[in-house]
């Protein structure tokens, strides 16, 4: 500190006071970004606090996705159980009663032909009598009913008709999916499951311009591509595994309440849902046709459009099943028809594995 003369009648003027040197933790203090006193700035703290929030809301997330997955997986589980359950009840009981002595030898009754499932169309064998040419449909012949509505419900779809009375049949496809089918409209099943509760997988659900009836001539089935597998996650696989995926799986089993019928694939289209793009296809909205020629033009839009060449035959008595589900922002179709009583597994199988890609 020193003392300068401020000049004749002013006051001494005094500089250089003394300032004593901050403390080494103040220094530290602003050196990392905080105030004196060891607080960060708000900034920091807002910044760490809605990081904190966004990390526990997307760990909350994750796990109430995977008890949703879960769920799903349980109730479709616990479907296939009442659904695969009456089916080896009603085995047992047949193979238990035994229908030989039942006729006398003398006078055969007429032997009913068993629907073929999936996995078990009849073997074509070298003493089988081969079948007679098929004839052409008239344009304007259509057969008098598709599906049977008549009679009693099937054992196997009874319990699960008492769950739910939108019940409507049961899809399988071996090793690709296994669920019932309901029926009502396009969207209280998008987020419900079979017995009415909310559920991000929904359930298999017919479109709701295909009431199943008599007249009745195409199904189409709506499903949800879910990323955690399930439902008709796997149907997908018709396109992303390419070729080898449908030759392993080319049949599908449909049964409704009433009846068990077989279906073959003869188309699979990647379709776009915009009127101008040249992959629209206009599959949906509609349960039959009007006449051979409707028919027969649609049949060959779906096969122009089919990512694969498949030589599996269509004619305009033939009864035909879409499976419909969401990829990316467009639409996977997979399309069978019923397999005829004359046709072997064999014969199918010989066709299927003639396909190209193309």
């Amino acid at each position: 500190m020193s003392i300068q003369d401020g000049g004749p009648g002013k006051r001494p003027v005094i500089t250089g006071g003394f300032q004593p040197e901050k403390p080494e933790s103040e220094k530290e203090n602003r050196k990392g970004g905080r105030k004196s006193g060891g607080r960060y700035p708000p900034v920091f703290i807002l910044v760490f606090c809605v990081s904190a929030l966004l990390f526990i809301a997307g760990v909350t997330g994750l796990i109430s996705y995977a008890c949703r997955c879960g769920s799903t997986r349980q109730d479709n589980e616990a479907y296939r159980q009442l659904h695969s359950g009456a089916v080896e009840a009603q085995e047992t009981e047949i193979s238990a009663c035994g229908t030989a002595a039942a006729v006398p030898e003398d006078t055969p009754a007429a032997a009913e032909t068993p629907v073929p499932a999936p996995s078990s169309l009849p073997q074509q064998s070298q003493a089988a009598v081969p079948a007679a040419p098929r004839t052409a449909a008239p344009s304007v012949t259509f057969r008098p009913y598709y599906f049977d509505t008549s009679g009693a419900v099937l054992p196997e779809m009874n319990e699960l008709y008492k769950i739910n009375r939108d019940v409507a049949g049961w899809l399988e496809i071996p090793g690709v999916v296994d669920l019932p089918v309901v029926y009502r409209d396009n969207d209280y099943y998008l987020h419900r499951n079979l017995e009415g509760r909310k559920s991000d997988a929904g359930t298999l659900f017919l479109d709701e311009n295909c009431r199943i009836g008599g007249k009745t001539q195409y199904l189409l089935i709506h499903g949800h591509n879910m990323k955690d597998g399930t439902m008709f996650a796997p149907v997908v696989h018709y396109k992303t595994k390419g070729l080898s995926f449908l030759k392993v799986h080319p049949f599908a089993a449909f049964s409704t309440l009433y009846e068990k019928e077989t279906y073959v694939v003869f188309a699979v289209c990647y379709v776009s849902l915009e009127y101008r793009n040249d992959r629209y296809i206009p599959y949906y909205g509609f349960s039959s046709f009007s006449d051979t020629d409707e028919f027969n033009d649609y049949i060959r839009l779906l096969k122009s459009q089919s990512l694969y060449d498949i030589p599996v035959e269509v004619d305009a008595s033939d009864p035909i099943l879409v499976l419909s589900t969401c990829l990316n922002d467009d639409r996977l179709i997979v399309c069978f028809r019923r397999v005829r009583s004359n046709e072997w597994q064999s014969g199918l199988n010989s066709l299927i594995n003639r396909s190209t890609a193309k």
